[in-house]
């Protein structure tokens, strides 16, 4: 029979629930009256196995698409957290104001869970490893050697100076790509301008301009969609990651920005006194290209048989020189981590500079494209006019 959960006033005032079982949801509430209660809301309980093939819904399919979690929402978090145990406040106290005082819903719901964790008798790393698409490897670790090394207020700045560093990164990426996506769109409707002073009339052409753009905005969201999801089986993903790095021009630009966050991780994770071999397999993590984790990561076993950490890295083949001198400069001076921190800087600025560079080019390319769409546009619309065929541009 099904089971059904309501929520009820008592005569005593207070707020109670429960579960009952009956045919439908009018006779649930039947007999929840029949108790003497005043009933607020009532519907059907989720079995145990609905509830677990939501969850693999959501983690294997709505999540990788969107987690609900921008870098900027988890860089004012840290920081937050960072201040509030600092200052001596328990650390569920201090996620309880965090979550309260958050504008985001699904960040909310999450750092509730981790409270709840807690209160269960959870790490901070155990309850917050429950949410990967939202809490990666990187914060995780940094985490657990902030609670083990009693450095928890250390690795929380850390963490949310790295988050910050990176959403820099995407701003100035996004702000820069930000004319050409707009050139993109109004060439949409620049083309068609002709259409409406020769007497087309605005409501054809934009019946005529829904009807084509809808199903291919569609169309392009459906396959940035599925290829977030594909891209969760390994071999598919390592496949991508390499063609990235192939692309003329391109490729370069994500070696290089792969470079600074595997840096800059190494060195968050060195400075922590993560052991090596976990530093290096989350550090190959943050650099987010799986073709350059995996070989990063077989470095680990060079280093677990006493091999110097530049050497095992120099046989992955992945590793720049630059970083590799960086690295045995590091060693030999006993300061990895500074090292490495001045690796990640360096990469930052070439980061900086290349990726502004590339959208000059895009630009112009954006600017080509428009010219030669209205040109050929324009000459079409010009040829049916002087044909005398009445042809409109379009038709």
């Amino acid at each position: 029979m099904p089971v059904y959960r309501y929520t009820a006033k008592n005569q005593q005032g207070g707020t109670v629930t429960g579960l009952v079982e009956a045919e439908d949801t009018r006779r649930a509430a039947g007999i929840v009256r029949e108790m003497g209660l005043l009933l607020l809301d009532v519907r059907p309980e989720r079995t145990a196995q609905v509830q677990q093939a939501e969850q693999v819904v959501m983690q294997k399919v709505v999540y990788p698409v969107y987690s609900g979690v921008s870098v900027r929402d988890l860089a004012v978090f840290y920081r937050q957290m960072a201040t509030a145990v600092r200052a001596g406040i328990p650390v569920h106290r201090a996620l309880i104001s965090v979550a309260e005082n958050t504008g985001k819903p699904r960040l909310r719901r999450v750092v509730q869970a981790v409270v709840d964790d807690l209160m269960a008798g959870k790490s901070l790393a155990q309850a917050m490893r429950k949410h990967p698409h939202v809490f990666d490897e990187l914060q995780i670790a940094l985490i657990q050697a902030g609670e083990e090394g009693g450095l928890l207020d250390s690795m929380l700045e850390r963490l949310a100076d790295y988050l910050e560093r990176d959403y820099k990164l995407r701003l100035k990426i996004r702000a820069g790509t930000f004319y050409p996506k707009v050139l993109l769109l109004a060439g949409i409707f620049i083309p068609k301008i002709p259409i409406l002073v020769v007497g087309g009339g605005l409501i054809p052409y934009l019946r005529e301009t829904v009807g084509w753009a809808g199903p291919v905005l569609l169309a392009v969201l459906a396959t940035v969609a599925a290829v977030r999801i594909l891209l969760q089986f390994e071999p598919l993903r390592e496949a991508y990651d390499s063609l990235k790095l192939m692309v003329p021009g391109i490729g370069g630009l994500v070696r290089q920005m792969a470079m600074a966050r595997f840096s800059r991780a190494m060195a968050a994770l060195y400075a922590a006194g993560v052991s090596l071999p976990r530093a290096i397999a989350v550090a190959a993590l943050a650099a987010d290209n799986y073709y350059l984790t995996k070989r990063l990561r077989g470095a680990i076993r060079e280093v677990e048989h006493g091999q110097s950490i530049s050497e095992a890295f120099r046989r992955t083949g992945v590793m720049p020189p630059l970083v590799l001198d960086m690295l045995q400069t590091g060693e030999s001076t006993g300061n990895v981590d500074a090292m490495m921190d001045k690796v990640a800087e360096y990469y930052e600025q070439e980061t900086d500079v290349k990726s502004g560079q590339a959208v000059v080019v895009l630009s112009v390319g954006v600017y080509l494209l428009i010219a030669l769409w209205i040109a050929s546009m324009i000459i079409g619309f010009w040829q049916g006019y002087a044909s005398g065929s009445g042809a409109i541009l379009g038709e």
